[in-house]
């Protein structure tokens, strides 16, 4: 993959956003194969949902350790986004990095 688009990686959500919209794309211009491109974006739809969905589980699990409920009440749902996020961009990265030779189509 570029190492422009891993820079993406910053912006929690929206950097994964950004960066299967390219693809997809470049899927359209037949560039990228669609169903390894499918796969990839099914596979890290769900860990993204699955990483917000653990973030949130943990947060709450720590503000029954500690009492920091009025953390939670308020930055409580901005922090397990933005973790989540981040965990989402970073497997995204590494799944795209990891099949980019699948998905790309060389041309010859």
């Amino acid at each position: 993959m570029s190492k422009k688009m891993n820079y993406f990686i910053i912006i929690p959500i929206f950097g994964t956003i950004i960066i299967l919209f390219t693809l997809y794309v470049q899927a359209l211009k037949r560039k990228v194969r669609i169903k390894t491109l499918a796969k990839l974006w099914f596979a890290i739809g769900f860990f993204g949902g699955f990483a917000i969905f653990i973030s949130i589980l943990l947060l709450k699990i720590i503000s029954l350790i500690i009492s920091i409920e009025s953390f939670v009440e308020t930055y409580g749902m901005l922090f397990a986004f933005i973790l989540g996020g981040y965990l989402m961009n970073i497997f995204t990265i590494k799944m795209i990095n990891r099949y980019y030779d699948k998905l790309v189509i060389q041309e010859q």
